[in-house]
């Protein structure tokens, strides 16, 4: 599969906060305030491009605050009916971007443009008209969400490793379990207890070898967890730390914006993400 169409299978099933599923309140706190305060930076019926909009999390929380603005997005992925009716596209290079400079009154973009390639953050300025406004949301290489995924696919990888999936094979395939393989899985689910994941992914395993799921249902399993492997490891290389943001900044200022990156925070001052915030001036 594409990564185009490993992401458009994605989009396809998840919620509109996807990149940060089961965020805590203070998380999401901090998100909607954000947006809401760039919302009201806005102008009476300003026009917004939101990049790698994904399900939509951005035009959503802005379409909420404020009804008047006119709201599209793109994203690299197809897209499904639900963002389409909130006026994404997809299937769009963010660094080839279908419009004309300064048709934007704003850009933004929540945990999507650190995903593309370098030339989108030129493409979001070129975009963007003298004078309009500019909020990225980025992932932060230090906050306890990257943290928190980091974990979780180490936990996912060392179980891959272990053999995990080559011995549900072999069961769904009617031979005995193999002792080495089965205890070098004991010992990855021990060295990563704290990962729920690493008990839930044996669990469901089993359960779909008792129902009688065979090969087949082992091999949905494999591809579902193959696909979050990939997606996660995207998340953990897209995020960024005190000098990767600089490089993005670096990037918008040469293209004509004054920007300024500092940690979005919760109200107990918890790093929730990136925040890179500006106005194109040439």
């Amino acid at each position: 599969m594409t990564p185009r169409g490993a992401w458009s299978d994605f989009w396809a099933s998840a919620s509109s906060d996807a990149c940060l599923p089961n965020a805590p309140p203070p998380v999401r706190t901090a998100l909607a305030t954000a947006w809401a305060d760039f919302a009201t930076m806005l102008p009476s019926a300003g026009r917004v491009l939101d990049i790698a909009s994904g399900n939509g999390a951005v035009l959503r929380a802005l379409r909420e605050a404020r009804r008047d603005l006119v709201l599209e997005g793109i994203d690299y992925a197809d897209v499904g009916p639900a963002a389409r009716g909130l006026g994404i596209r997809g299937g769009i290079d963010a660094d080839a971007l279908p419009f004309a400079e300064a048709s934007f009154d704003a850009v933004t973009s929540q945990f999507g443009i650190e995903y593309c390639p370098a030339g989108a953050v030129a493409e979001a300025s070129r975009v963007l008209r003298v004078g309009g406004y500019l909020l990225l949301i980025i992932h932060h290489a230090a906050s306890p969400a990257i943290a928190h995924n980091r974990a979780r696919h180490a936990a996912m990888a060392a179980l891959d490793e272990a053999g995990l999936f080559a011995l549900a094979q072999r069961v769904a395939a009617g031979q005995p379990e193999d002792p080495r393989t089965a205890e070098a899985i004991a010992l990855s689910r021990r060295r990563h207890a704290a990962q729920s994941i690493s008990d839930e992914l044996p669990m469901a395993i089993g359960q779909v070898l008792q129902r009688g799921g065979g090969i087949a249902g082992v091999a949905t399993i494999e591809a579902r967890v193959r696909a979050e492997l990939a997606r996660l490891a995207a998340m953990i290389a897209a995020a960024r730390n005190d000098d990767g943001i600089a490089v993005i900044a670096d990037g918008l200022g040469a293209a004509g914006c004054v920007v300024h990156a500092a940690p979005l925070r919760t109200a107990a001052g918890e790093i929730v993400a990136w925040q890179v915030s500006g106005t194109r001036d040439r």
